[in-house]
């Protein structure tokens, strides 16, 4: 999975390297996306 999103990530344009890490804890919620993030994916 983390292999997959990686290839994913790079083919953003602009996009020069990434780093997939899955992790458990603490759980992720909308709160952790950025300003930036949630105005990109219609968040706000």
């Amino acid at each position: 999975i983390a292999e997959d999103a990686k290839s994913k990530v790079l083919l953003v344009p602009g996009v020069t390297e990434a780093d997939v890490r899955i992790v458990w804890e603490p759980p992720w919620n909308q709160q952790m996306i950025s300003e930036e993030g949630k105005m990109k994916l219609g968040l706000i």
